[in-house]
């Protein structure tokens, strides 16, 4: 993998990281749920597109 995709790999991880924070702190699950899906479909699709 190269720099620019472990990059995308963290700001994914951060962003699952940021929406249970987003939940636990405000409980606002909306929010919180698209946050972890976003960082999931991009993981995704990080993952597809290095094999």
């Amino acid at each position: 993998m190269t720099i620019s995709q472990w990059l995308m790999l963290l700001a994914c991880l951060l962003f699952v990281i940021g929406g249970v924070f987003t939940f636990i702190e405000s409980r606002n699950w909306r929010v919180s749920a698209a946050m972890i899906l976003l960082g999931i479909a991009n993981a995704l699709l990080l993952w597809e597109a290095s094999s």
